[in-house]
């Protein structure tokens, strides 16, 4: 009896024991548990590879597109129309695939092999209302991973695919006119010191001392070589505003020239001076060196007939020469942009159709009133901004720097024509030339040299912003 009691004993605790069934259940799991662990391991394992081809693939999307723009900036000189749009396009999708392969950094028994495809074509790219060409790039690439858990599944790869697209700025082809108002009132002294020593010199006079006012009506210059008198003989020599202005114009020329955003042909220059009508410094063209070689001659213009100020039939003028813009995608269709530089006081006369002025005893118009001391005295008015609209709408960007007409308080003191200009019309130019440009950033306003100087740059910026490469 005790044996058989003993026996129930140790069947029962057998049967109540749970470890027992705890082994079962294991051995029966542990096989398929194995093979989830190991499709995990394969399946983050190919997270981890289509990253890293992604990253390739970026690498060689940006590659592309910037080899493309690239390739046009260098080779612009020697090559034009489709066959340099065809050639950076085959430059750039080289370009991409080695970039690939450079990053791409992955053993290739673990992948099916493959080939990316890089494509790079040209685009339009937009921004606001403003459009400019460029290229896109695409970066497709398709693949297996070799998985190594999987087949016991049935699962023998995972499929590996991405796409990247990079767009890169086309460098855009530009006309750049400069007009620059070279009337009397730019031969005032730039400073008050320069001022003071046009008075204490034998010129006596602060403005338009060379030009020819003793005698416009015959037209006879000062001296008979029909050069500048006194004032460019005063030692030491002053510095007068047109002077800034001119230094100023060959320092951004030499910007534009020597920019790495810019490339050969990409800018073309056209330098037009202003006083009683339009007088061309320098003819469009993209040769910059010579562009900065005529800028030099620019200067107060003193010849017979000369010397007043009129910005509205200047204005109009060149609206009628210049030609239709394009959109700057290439050295035939290139955007346009004028640069106006005046101090925006102008006499309310016109000028006759041959550039000479008509008699002010004569013509009694006047834009903003100026109560002349005698019936014969010119009258003056401030800058018109709708003179600007024939070249706007052309579709021409216009930058303009007001170099505010630059008074002395023993000037405007002492003379009640400068009083005017002073008090009333030069806030009202600063409006009126800001009305003028395109938008308010594309307007600026100096007083000082170094102002000029600096509001100069910044209009520089603003045009090689509006075509400079980016990514």
């Amino acid at each position: 009896m005790q044996n058989l009691h003993d026996l129930n004993r140790k069947s029962a605790r057998f049967l109540s024991d749970a470890s027992g069934n705890f082994a079962v259940i294991f051995a029966i799991a542990a096989l398929p548990l194995m093979l989830l662990i190991g499709i995990g391991i394969d399946y983050f394992h190919d997270l981890s590879l289509k990253a890293r081809l992604d990253e390739a693939a970026d690498a060689a999307a940006l590659a592309a597109a910037n080899t493309a723009t690239a390739f046009v900036k260098n080779n612009s000189a020697t090559e034009s129309g489709a066959q340099l749009t065809n050639d950076a396009i085959a430059a750039g999708e080289a370009q991409g695939l080695r970039a690939f392969n450079a990053n791409i950094g992955v053993a290739v028994t673990e992948m099916a092999a493959f080939t990316p495809v890089v494509t790079v074509t040209p685009t339009t790219i937009v921004n606001g209302n403003e459009k400019t060409n460029g290229f896109q790039s695409s970066v497709q690439y398709a693949s297996q991973f070799n998985t190594a858990f999987g087949p016991l599944v049935g699962v023998n790869q995972f499929p590996l695919a991405g796409v990247s697209k990079a767009t890169a700025q086309f460098p855009a082809y530009m006309d750049l006119y400069f007009l620059i108002d070279a009337s009397g009132s730019m031969g005032i002294g730039a400073t008050d010191a320069d001022q003071a020593a046009m008075l204490a010199s034998p010129a006596n006079c602060t403005v338009a001392c060379h030009s020819p006012w003793q005698d416009w009506r015959n037209g006879n210059v000062l001296l008979p070589n029909g050069t500048y008198p006194a004032v460019r003989a005063i030692q030491p020599a002053v510095t007068l505003r047109i002077d800034v202005v001119r230094q100023a114009v060959i320092n951004e020329l030499k910007v534009l020239e020597n920019s790495p955003n810019t490339f050969p042909g990409q800018f073309r220059v056209a330098i037009y001076e202003f006083s009683n009508g339009l007088q061309k410094v320098f003819d469009l063209s993209s040769n910059l060196d010579g562009a900065i070689a005529a800028a030099a001659n620019i200067d107060v213009i003193g010849a017979a007939g000369q010397g007043g100020t009129y910005a509205t039939f200047s204005l109009g003028q060149l609206a009628q020469t210049l030609p239709s813009p394009g959109d700057g995608s290439s050295s035939t269709s290139r955007l346009g942009s004028v640069l106006l530089f005046t101090d925006g006081i102008q006499n309310d006369s016109s000028p006759t159709a041959n550039g000479g002025e008509i008699d002010p005893c004569t013509f009694a118009a006047n834009f903003t009133p100026y109560a002349p001391t005698s019936a014969c005295e010119w009258k003056i008015q401030g800058f018109n901004s709708a003179d600007c609209g024939p070249i706007k709408s052309q579709g021409y960007t216009m930058y303009t720097l007001d170099f505010i007409y630059y008074t002395t308080p023993a000037t405007v003191a002492t003379d009640a024509r400068y009083a005017f200009i002073a008090n009333t019309l030069n806030p009202s130019v600063q409006q009126n030339m800001a009305a003028c440009a395109t938008s308010a950033s594309n307007a600026v306003y100096a007083m000082t040299p170094t102002d000029f100087d600096n509001a100069l740059a910044a209009l520089i910026s603003q045009v090689l912003a509006n075509v400079h490469l980016t990514q």
